[in-house]
């Protein structure tokens, strides 16, 4: 079972309950020699038929095995497994399991889970890689993993999953009603709904939750990167370290790298069909309702940072007879700042936004060569360019109408002319217009408009990030 540890701040991986290290030491020595072999057939398995997945296993994930594991776990730097269990399993279910691991660190879900509740993050991303890896036809799913055709990972982010699961749970049972006298005094004890970490898990349909929970626990676990070695957490739950966001960013670089490493070579085998990519799946109608400067951040740091240097081969797979990407530090050219000036938008939501990127640039969490302002409306009016350290202020130039393709074809133009090379696109609008081709470049959609307004009139894109934008 899942140990509870709200108040250690430590998430542990669920401890075994049925499969438990053997008494004998022949007998314990047989079988940790038969479950070593079994992961390395299937490991093996992984790299011939689904290397996608099988190349980012073998480069970044090597196995431990351990008793204090119910069945797998990963942080991101290993994969964690439970000799006993893995004796159990037929072999192309042991494929799946290995791979629905290596997913979890694909999608990096040991480092986006913040605040959120560890337990239900399980549920949640393990529908979406269970979605990811039926659609690659990975192995043979276990009979009771987390499957649903409602959280195709294809169209719902695992945090969208995640936020669905919540609405899905009831709300606690109201207290008995106090008397007028009572009810004069506030209860300090009465937790804060609007913050996340300090209030109480609401009741869901509680079998359902505790049986998806249970799900999870059963075969393959994700816990966060922090440092902690998921081992460690199950033997002795004060044990807590911390890894720094340069750490983090390093860790999620080194799965990017090897991630385009597995889809390379799995165009090879695969020919016309290649993979379905990881980043595919992260993007479609990628709606976060989050705090717009974390989105902004994110989309920066995380979701442009996806070129890397074919100029300059791996030397590790070329001695092997890949030609593959080595890594190289990113730079971002060109940000493109597209300003719908049809009046929808304020001077200050406007100015945010500039102002929140040139601070994320004197900070150093990014590098960019120039901001390019676009104000448009049903035409392209002032392009403004900005370099680092440059005074950024917003200043309307005129109003009017809304056409996107307008200014999409003009930064194409831009483009072919040399006049831009353009790292991303960052639109702010209050989205009310078709929407036009899917550029090559990462698109940001700035919202003045609340997202459940925006599905009613069903003004969501096909492609990029969209966040709300509300000072």
């Amino acid at each position: 079972m899942h140990m509870p540890t709200a108040k250690m701040g430590v998430n542990m991986t669920p401890k075994p309950e049925v499969y438990s290290e053997p008494d004998e030491s022949w007998e314990k020595d047989l079988m940790e020699h038969t479950a070593r072999k079994k992961y390395t057939d299937a490991q093996s398995y992984l790299v011939r038929k689904v290397p996608v997945l099988g190349i980012p296993l073998l480069e970044k994930l090597p196995s431990v095995m351990s008793y204090n594991v119910k069945a797998m776990a990963t942080d991101g730097t290993k994969i964690i497994y439970n000799p006993s269990w893995v004796v159990e399993q037929p072999l192309l279910e042991l494929v799946h399991v290995i791979a629905h691991e290596v997913a979890h660190v694909s999608f990096k879900h040991m480092t986006r889970r913040k605040h959120r509740d560890q337990d239900l993050w399980n549920v949640a991303t393990d529908y979406q890689v269970n979605s990811y890896l039926h659609l690659m036809g990975v192995g043979q799913k276990p009979k009771n993993c987390l499957f649903s055709l409602k959280y195709n990972g294809m169209t719902m982010t695992s945090d969208a999953i995640y936020e669905d699961l919540v609405k899905r749970r009831k709300p606690k049972p109201e207290k008995k009603k106090p008397s007028k006298k009572e009810s004069d005094t506030p209860d300090s004890d009465t937790p804060n709904p609007d913050s996340p970490q300090d209030s109480p898990i609401p009741d869901h349909d509680s079998a359902i939750l505790e049986k998806e929970m249970e799900i999870a626990a059963s075969y393959g676990w994700v816990d966060d990167y922090s440092g902690s070695d998921p081992e460690v957490f199950a033997m002795d739950g004060d044990y807590q370290e911390t890894r720094s966001d340069a750490d983090i960013q390093e860790l999620e670089d080194q799965v990017d790298e090897a991630m385009v490493h597995g889809e390379f070579a799995h165009q090879k085998i695969a020919g016309k069909e290649p993979a379905v990519s990881i980043n595919d799946m992260i993007s479609p109608s990628d709606v976060e309702v989050v705090n717009w400067e974390d989105a902004l951040q994110e989309f920066l740091t995380e979701k442009v940072k996806d070129k890397k240097n074919w100029n300059r081969p791996n030397k590790r797979w070329l001695q092997q007879g890949f030609w593959l990407p080595s890594k190289s530090s990113y730079s971002l050219k060109d940000i493109i700042i597209m300003n719908d000036e049809s009046g929808s938008m304020s001077i200050e939501e406007n100015q945010a936004c500039l102002t929140n990127i040139d601070e994320l640039a004197q900070q150093g969490i990014i590098s960019f060569e120039r901001l390019v302002v676009m104000h448009f409306t049903t035409t392209v009016g002032e392009i403004e360019y900005f370099e680092t350290g440059d005074d950024i202020k917003y200043i309307r130039h005129s109003s009017g109408g809304t056409c996107f393709r307008t200014v999409f074809d003009k930064a194409k133009d831009m483009e072919c002319e040399g006049l831009i090379d353009p790292s991303c696109y960052i639109v702010m609008t209050d989205m009310y217009d078709d929407f036009p081709t899917e550029p090559e470049q990462p698109v940001l959609w700035m919202s003045v408009t609340d997202i459940d307004t925006l599905y009613s009139y069903n003004s969501i894109p096909e492609y990029g990030k969209i966040t709300h934008l509300k000072l």
